[in-house]
């Protein structure tokens, strides 16, 4: 298991991009010995797998999505674009507002969020957080590659998320040809799948490493 390169420093350095992130994966993958590999994201980690496969697909052997923040900015949905436009209008809060406003925003109005765990530091989680949106903004997948991929690509969700999630899970269903869409009952983006329902989860990634 891999964290974000972003984290590592006290603050992220001005040269960093989202090409940092995947270039520091594909050494990661290097340094374990992994030439293909099976890789599993999960929010930015899941946004982080698709600039990845944008760049590297062929070390992959399979994909696991679970509710990516960005998928691309190529056919982009008008729900996407509204969702953007909503982070656009708290990107500049104060970074405890900011947080809790991103956390609102990721699930349905009617669930309740979990308090921000303040062990963290909010500051640099907020710095990074504006740091992977900003990377999002400027730079491209190449969907056309998608269409290559052989592998199976497990794509998961909470039906409790905010409703823009299942419209970019089928936008990624169509992009790789063997993909599928898998909703879990009960989880949404902060109760997520492999969180809140590990067996189901686990027993799912079994069959897709087996495939």
């Amino acid at each position: 298991m891999k964290d974000h390169d972003i984290y590592a420093v006290d603050a992220p350095s001005t040269s960093w991009r989202l090409g940092t992130e995947v270039e520091g994966l594909g050494q990661f993958a290097n340094a374990m010995g992994f030439d293909t590999f099976h890789i599993v994201g999960y929010s930015f980690g899941a946004s982080l797998a698709l600039a990845f496969a944008s760049k590297h697909l062929h070390r992959l052997r399979s994909m696991t999505l679970i509710e990516p923040d960005w998928i691309g900015n190529i056919g982009i949905s008008t729900e996407e674009t509204k969702y953007h436009d909503e982070l656009k209008m708290i990107f500049h809060s104060p970074p405890e507002k900011f947080l809790e406003d991103f956390m609102r925003l990721k699930v349905c109005s009617d669930v309740k969020i979990p308090r921000l765990e303040t062990s963290y530091d909010l500051e640099k989680r907020a710095v990074g957080l504006r740091a992977f949106l900003r990377g999002f903004e400027a730079t491209e997948l190449l969907y056309g590659k998608f269409s290559t991929f052989t592998g199976p690509v497990y794509i998961a969700l909470g039906d409790q998320s905010n409703p823009v999630e299942i419209v970019k899970a089928k936008r990624l269903k169509s992009a790789f040809p063997k993909s599928s869409v898998n909703v879990y009952e009960g989880c949404h983006h902060w109760a997520p799948p492999q969180m809140s329902q590990p067996e189901r989860f686990a027993a799912a990634m079994l069959k897709l490493w087996s495939a």
